[in-house]
């Protein structure tokens, strides 16, 4: 009778530890569940900055566009008062990697387009 009883006791005790087993299984699994969801809105929040500060409309191109485009529109007015007065039909972009395969030196009128903007070459 003394091991029926220590039987049961020893049913219950393993069916505790079991028990006890799945609920931290449980716990781990949800932790693991909560770790993936936070790395997962990590990701988008770093792909959300990452568009943001450096995307097409994001704040490193609208602050480059806002210092370059003034620059840009000057030397486009020269280039295109020096064009017109020495009868230009078409200007290339010499160092934009065009298709252009030959350019006779002068034709060049890089210097021009820079006097007519005031700046002298060294």
């Amino acid at each position: 009778m003394v091991d029926k009883e220590n039987g049961n006791g020893e049913d219950k005790f393993d069916e505790e530890i079991k028990k006890e087993e799945r609920e931290r299984k449980n716990q781990l699994d949800k932790t693991e569940e909560r770790l993936i969801k936070k790395e997962e809105l990590l990701e988008k929040e770093t792909i959300d900055l990452q568009t943001q500060r450096f995307g097409l409309n994001g704040d490193y191109f609208m602050k480059r566009q806002e210092l370059i485009k003034p620059i840009q529109d000057r030397i486009y007015t020269a280039m295109k008062k020096v064009a017109k007065a020495d009868g230009y039909t078409f200007v290339f972009d010499k160092a934009n990697q065009s298709n252009l395969i030959y350019a006779d030196k002068d034709a060049d009128i890089s210097n021009a387009v820079l006097e007519e903007m005031g700046i002298t070459k060294e």
